[in-house]
């Protein structure tokens, strides 16, 4: 198999401009859309918020970092000055769209055509971002960084708040409308009837189907079903996953072994979770992590740690300082110490890889269930809002690569049924079936990546229309 540098044609084929989300699983598989384009000749200019050019590195010279909204003047998402995801998303509106306008516009007096931008991919969480491009003149493709299942899940809840039917027969999956972490139930239509942050959630399906190109971050054998299914909504949908560092699939792009993105402020020693990994037994670790958007509750951490300490197992958790002095059972890190590390942030890719991770517990983010799947861990769903939900479904029920927890009567997944999530993992049938799904679909994902698979044509489709300059529809 041919190996190559990252970008290591020097010459441009195309240019393009990316808006980006500014949370970890959003920035994380849209740097790799960057990588795989860069690596077949198209110049990227990656825009996102300050504080996230200021994380990456690009990997490429073909990759261009532009920073479109200053989040460290005018407000982040989170953290103790965060505005919210409402007020952010329409402060990076107010900021992005003047600006990408501008840019677009600038990069068509280049007399070299081959680095004018022909083509804006935003994040479809960005839906205002589809006028953007029209105005410009340039093709539209927006990227879902969802897994397709929660897409349909969300667009059938749209679907519903708006009180208009399906123009083809609901997906048979259950009523995620009755369950999304952030709203009340959804019992009729009216969007005055739902939560600021729901709405923010499926304004942008009005817009489903209206881009050029929609793209997925999984893979056609993943979701098949789904993928045929959406395809009477929005017929340009197309898989270009998993969207998974090279090293960990194809081993194409030499260079590509991460993300180059660092959202929270790393360890001193970041490699000291690989070098006590290395201590430890074959599949022995469960690795916990939750995320970089929301912290996890207090309760939440005890009834977790409490499982961990009555399994006796070891375990790599991914925890702020403050949450792990403030929210552990007492005398739960002299019990633990020979057995557990805590880490503030830690190299998800090569922590799922290695040998001695056995299990991870997840809240079934789309990024991390893709990249569970695809390095072969099975998980254990504590799913807690929006696309969440419905990953932790397909986990389980659809894919079958993991198990998932239920819920007590106080909303809190408690001990005993950790307990009992982690057993059917490790010692039940079911686990033995999950181990066998993932290989399976491993397997799935490096051909979809690999040349002349399902993801690879569809990004070189998309590249020859780029290349011969097409216009909007």
């Amino acid at each position: 198999m041919e190996v190559e540098k990252m970008g290591g044609n020097n010459e441009v084929r195309g240019h393009v401009l990316m808006l980006v989300f500014p949370g970890y699983g959003h920035v994380a598989p849209m740097i790799q859309l960057a990588r795989r384009l860069a690596f077949k000749g198209i110049k990227v200019t990656f825009a996102s918020s300050l504080s996230v050019i200021q994380s990456f590195q690009p990997g490429s010279h073909l990759i261009s970092l532009l920073p479109s909204y200053d989040d460290l003047t005018h407000g982040p998402i989170g953290g103790p000055r965060g505005i919210g995801v409402v007020a952010f998303l329409q402060k990076f509106q107010d900021f992005t769209t003047d600006f990408s306008l501008d840019f677009i516009n600038k990069s068509l007096q280049d007399p070299d055509e081959r680095r004018r931008v022909k083509c804006l991919i935003y994040d479809f969480d960005f839906h205002w971002a589809l006028d953007v491009a029209k105005q410009a003149g340039v093709i539209s493709a927006a990227f879902h960084t969802q897994v397709l299942g929660a897409t349909a899940a969300y667009y059938m809840i749209y679907m519903k708040v708006r009180g208009e039917e399906l123009k083809v027969p609901p997906l048979d999956i259950p009523d995620f409308s009755h369950n999304t972490g952030i709203s009340e139930v959804v019992d009729g239509p009216g969007f005055h009837n739902i939560s600021p942050v729901l709405k923010a959630a499926l304004v942008k399906f009005r817009n489903l189907g209206k881009a050029d190109f929609h793209f997925c971050l999984t893979f056609d054998k993943l979701e098949h079903e789904v993928l045929e299914w959406i395809k009477n909504i929005c017929p340009t949908m197309a898989t270009i996953g998993p969207m998974v560092a090279s090293a960990y699939l194809d081993n194409r792009m030499e260079d590509n072994t991460d993300y180059g993105f660092i959202m929270n402020d790393p360890d001193t020693n970041m490699n000291t979770c690989l070098e006590w990994l290395n201590t430890k037994e074959p599949n022995s670790v469960v690795y916990i992590a939750f995320g970089s958007m929301a912290d996890i509750e207090s309760q939440q951490v005890k009834e977790i740690a409490l499982a961990l300490r009555s399994l006796r197992c070891n375990f790599l958790w991914v925890m702020k300082q403050t949450e792990m002095q403030k929210n552990l059972p007492s005398n739960f890190l002299e019990e633990m110490s020979e057995k557990g590390m805590f880490v503030k942030w830690c190299p998800q890719l090569q922590v799922l890889s290695h040998p001695a991770v056995g299990y991870i517990v997840t809240h079934c983010g789309a990024n991390s269930v893709v990249e569970a799947t695809v390095l072969g861990v099975p998980m254990l769903g504590l799913p807690r809002y929006t696309d969440q939900i419905p990953n932790a479904y397909y986990v389980e029920e659809v894919w079958k690569v993991g198990v998932n927890a239920k819920k007590n009567e106080e909303g809190v997944y408690g001990k005993e049924e950790i307990e009992r999530c982690f057993k059917e993992l490790m010692y039940g049938e079911k686990g033995k079936e999950i181990k066998k799904n993932l290989k399976q679909l491993r397997q799935h994902a490096i051909e979809a990546v690999s040349h002349g698979g399902s993801s690879d044509m569809h990004i070189e489709e998309f590249i020859a229309r780029l290349v011969c300059g097409a216009k909007n529809k």
